[in-house]
C-alpha cells in the first residue's frame, strides 16, 4: 500500500479557524465582564425560589449544548458564526461561577475564583494566537479548505475576491504531485466552476468582514509607522519607570523590615485584606517580583527601542507583556479581584499593538 493509500487520523485546521476562535474567545470573555458588572449593579438577584436556585452556569451548558448541537447538524457558515457566540457566551456563564465549584460552601466571591477565570480566559486567547500563526498545510489540507470555500458558491455568496482564491487554490492542487487523486478532484472542481466570473459580485463580505476592512482602512490611514513607534516608546518608558518605583519600595523594604508593616497599613500594597498572614504576604511579595521584572523588560524595551534595535525590542517587549498578562496579572487577580481587569484589557490591547506593529513595519522588510 503507498502512502497516498493509506488513511489518516490527522486534524487539519479551517481555513476560517482563527474567524471562529476569536468570536469565541471575545464573546466569552464580554460574557464573564457583563455578568460581574450586571450582578454588581442589580445586588446580585437570583431565580428561584426557597427550594431551586437557578444558577447562571446552568444557563451557561445549555448555551453550550445549543452551539455543539448546530455544528453537529449544520454546515452552513452562518451556523458556525452563531455557535462561535453560544459557545463563548456558555463559556462565560460557566466559568464564571468556579468559585461554587471548588468550595465546599459554594463560595462565589472565593479569593482564588477571579485568578481561574482569568487563567482561563488567557489560555484561549493563547490559543487563538497560536492558531493565528500562518500554517502551510498539505495537499490534503488544502483540498479540505477548498471544498469548505465551495460552500458560497452554493448559497450564491461568493465574491470575486473569493473565487479568485479558490480558482487558484484548486490549480495549485491540480498541479501538485504529492496526490494524484487529490489533483484528479482538483482538476474536476475546476471544470466544473463557472468560466466567467465577471457576473459575481466585487465583493460580498459579510458585517464582521466589513468591519475589520473599515479598520484596516483606518489603521492604514492614521496609525503611521512614526506614529506606533511613537506610542510604544511611551508606554514602556511609563511601564518601566512604574516599576522602578516598586524597586525602590522593594529596597526600602529588604534595607528597614520595619517599614513593612507601615507600607501594608499606609494603603501602598492596595489596601487589600487579602494579605493577612506570612503565606499570603510571601504570596504579594512575590507579586511585586513579578512585577518588577516584566517592568525592567518594559525599560529594556523602551531603551531598545529609542536606540532603533526594533527586533530586539519587539522580542524584549513581547515577553514581558507576556510574563505581566500571564503570571503578573493571575497572582493580581487573586489580591484586587476584578479591579485588575481593565488593566488586562490594556495589556493585552498593547501586546495586540506590538504584533501588529512587527507584522506591518518589520516582518515586511
Amino acid at each position: 500500500m503507498n502512502r497516498s493509500e493509506k488513511s489518516t487520523w490527522r486534524v487539519v485546521e479551517g481555513f476560517h479557524a482563527t474567524h471562529y476562535m476569536l468570536i469565541m474567545v471575545l464573546s466569552m470573555a464580554i460574557t464573564v465582564i457583563f455578568t460581574r458588572v450586571y450582578l454588581e449593579v442589580t445586588g446580585y438577584p437570583q431565580i428561584g425560589n426557597d427550594t431551586f436556585h437557578i444558577a447562571h452556569a446552568l444557563w451557561g451548558g445549555l448555551l453550550q449544548v445549543i452551539a455543539t448541537t448546530l455544528v453537529l447538524i449544520y454546515l452552513n457558515r452562518w451556523i458556525f458564526v452563531l455557535s462561535a457566540v453560544l459557545a463563548g457566551m456558555g463559556i462565560g456563564l460557566f466559568v464564571d461561577e468556579i468559585g461554587k465549584f471548588i468550595t465546599q460552601t459554594n463560595d462565589y466571591f472565593f479569593p482564588l475564583a477571579a485568578p481561574l477565570i482569568y487563567v482561563f480566559v488567557i489560555l484561549f486567547v493563547l490559543l487563538y494566537l497560536y492558531i493565528r500563526q500562518e500554517d502551510d498545510h498539505d495537499a490534503r489540507g488544502q483540498m479540505y479548505n477548498a471544498l469548505d470555500s465551495l460552500k458560497p458558491l452554493l448559497d450564491n455568496h461568493m465574491d470575486r475576491q473569493q473565487f479568485d482564491h479558490l480558482q487558484s487554490t484548486l490549480k495549485t492542487l491540480s498541479n501538485q504531485t504529492e496526490r494524484s487523486d487529490i489533483a484528479d478532484i482538483a482538476q474536476a472542481l475546476l471544470q466544473a466552476l463557472p468560466e466567467d466570473s465577471s457576473a459575481l459580485p466585487v465583493s460580498n463580505r459579510g458585517f464582521i468582514d466589513r468591519i475589520v476592512g473599515q479598520l484596516k482602512q483606518i489603521e492604514a490611514k492614521y496609525f503611521t509607522q512614526t506614529w506606533v513607534h511613537r506610542l510604544l516608546v511611551i508606554f514602556f518608558f511609563i511601564m518601566g519607570a512604574t516599576s522602578l518605583i516598586l524597586v525602590t519600595l522593594l529596597a526600602v523594604i529588604l534595607a528597614n523590615p520595619d517599614y513593612l508593616e507601615i507600607l501594608i497599613f499606609s494603603g501602598i500594597m492596595h489596601g487589600t485584606s487579602l494579605v493577612n498572614d506570612p503565606i499570603s504576604l510571601n504570596w504579594y511579595l512575590a507579586w511585586i517580583v513579578v512585577t518588577i521584572a516584566g517592568g525592567i523588560l518594559y525599560l529594556i524595551a523602551f531603551v531598545a527601542f529609542v536606540r532603533q534595535h526594533i527586533p530586539f525590542a519587539i522580542r524584549i517587549g513581547t515577553l514581558g507583556l507576556v510574563i505581566s498578562l500571564t503570571i503578573g496579572n493571575t497572582m493580581s487577580f487573586y489580591f484586587n479581584q476584578f479591579s485588575v481587569m481593565l488593566t488586562s484589557v490594556v495589556l493585552f490591547g498593547f501586546l495586540m499593538i506590538l504584533l501588529r506593529y512587527r507584522y506591518r513595519f518589520v516582518d515586511t522588510v
